[in-house]
Formats: C-alpha cells, sequence, structure tokens
C-alpha cells in the first residue's frame, strides 16, 4: 500500500473511488486509508472512475508479487487517462492469482488499445510477468489476456439440481 500511495498519489487525473475488496467492499478516502496488510492479504484494491463509464470489455494481467505494486502503478498511469477505462484493480500481497490485475473498459477497441500499451510496457519488464492466466482468458500474450464483461444474469432457480431459463439485466 505504501508504494501504490508513493507512486499513484496525485498521479491520476479525474475523481476517484478507491475500494478494498476483502470478503467485504470497504469504500477508502485516499490510497493512505488501506487497512493493515496482514487485514487483506488476498483482497484487490479497486480504483473507479467517477463517474464511471460502462464497461463490456476486461484485460487481464499477471504481474509477479514482488514487482506488483510498481509495475500496477506505472501501467495504470500510462492507461488511467483513456476515455474508455472505468476502473481497474490489483491483487494485494499475499494473493495467489493468475489475474493479478484486471482493467475494465468500454470497447474492444479501448481494449485493443490498453493491451498495446501494457504489451510496450512488458518488452522493457518481462521479469514483473507471470506466464499463466486464468482459464477461459484470451490471450494476448505472456500474462496479458482479454475478455468480455459478463452479462448481469438472475438464474431462475425453482428445483436446485438444475438451472432453467433466467432473464438478463441490461
Amino acid at each position: 500500500s505504501e508504494t501504490l500511495y508513493r507512486k499513484l498519489h496525485n498521479k491520476l487525473g479525474g475523481r476517484i473511488r478507491y475500494i478494498c475488496q476483502t470478503d467485504e467492499w470497504t469504500e477508502m478516502r485516499d490510497l493512505t486509508d488501506f487497512p493493515e496488510p496482514r487485514e487483506w492479504v488476498g483482497a484487490f484494491i479497486h480504483f473507479q472512475k467517477r463517474p464511471m463509464p460502462a464497461c463490456t470489455a476486461r484485460v487481464y494481467v499477471n504481474l509477479k508479487e514482488a514487482t506488483r505494486a510498481n509495475a500496477f502503478s506505472a501501467i495504470l498511469k500510462k492507461i488511467w487517462d483513456l476515455p474508455g477505462v472505468s476502473s481497474a484493480k490489483v491483487a494485494a500481497p499475499g494473493a495467489v492469482k493468475t489475474d493479478t490485475v484486471l482493467v475494465y473498459c468500454d470497447s474492444r477497441e479501448t481494449r485493443e488499445q490498453i493491451i498495446r500499451i501494457i504489451t510496450k510496457y512488458q518488452k522493457r519488464n518481462l521479469r514483473y510477468f507471470g506466464s499463466e492466466l486464468p482459464k477461459l482468458v484470451a490471450s494476448a500474450g505472456t500474462g496479458i489476456g482479454h475478455g468480455a464483461e459478463p452479462p448481469i444474469i438472475h438464474p431462475e432457480r425453482p428445483n436446485s439440481q438444475r438451472f432453467e431459463a433466467g432473464h438478463a439485466d441490461g
């Protein structure tokens, strides 16, 4: 959290909402408002634009823990002002995930622009990236992938043994 504060404090434009996602979502005033590290192992720290643009696409990044805060800070500063970026989140120390960073955006075009920026950063910093990605994520290179934002679906389950037709919002 100290590295994120040093690297990102007053460096991102616009109004930002900070959220710590553990078992529950806690909104923070700013980057100095993090809980004690032992309380957020495995958590995600969210950076959301306010107002938050619509999200239809995601970019997944696997950053190694030792360099995650520095690499995430550098990447976020490069992409934050793109009009289609709506939010980003980074896994806190101790997370055992293959998607340690997610960037949410409004279109395929924005997603491709984000991937180009991250790929360019990666060429100079390959050692910061893990090689794996979550299952069902389309690969865009070593430790970089993409996918669509899932629709909001409310399955109707009158019988807990099977799923039946549901409806989607939006």
